[in-house]
């Protein structure tokens, strides 16, 4: 079935797959939308897919929302009333963006939504 979509700005890739003699283009490897990649210090993509499967090794964190300022500057939005966690969260992160990252966790009341009823987990506003 063909799959038509306008500009979304979504990031994957392309694959070849090869059956009964005919090779075929594939689409693989969906990770996000442009601008919901992240890099670490390093200039390395980080998929908006591993701060949410890090975040489910915390549950007491109810919201959060990872903003990457800058090359080297993030910050961590939480909404949590437990803050026990925190230093080994800093750690997991920074063992993910860079040990030279500089990273700032914010105790947060809310996420705020976007227009559509979504909030945004995972955002870059990195001047390009």
């Amino acid at each position: 079935m063909p799959m038509i979509r306008y500009d979304t700005g979504d990031v994957g890739s392309i694959n070849i797959v090869e059956k009964d003699n005919t090779r075929r283009r594939v689409i693989a490897n969906f990770g996000g939308r442009k601008t919901d990649i992240v890099y670490n210090t390093e200039g390395n993509r980080l998929s908006p897919h591993v701060f949410s499967n890090l975040m489910w090794e915390f549950d007491v964190i109810e919201q959060y929302q990872f903003i990457q300022l800058d090359r080297k500057k993030y910050v961590l939005k939480v909404l949590s009333e437990n803050h026990d966690f925190e230093l080994d969260l800093y750690n997991k992160l920074i063992s993910l963006l860079g040990g030279n990252a500089e990273l700032k966790i914010d105790y947060v009341k809310e996420i705020p939504v976007l227009n559509s009823g979504k909030r945004k987990y995972v955002v870059n506003q990195m001047q390009i």
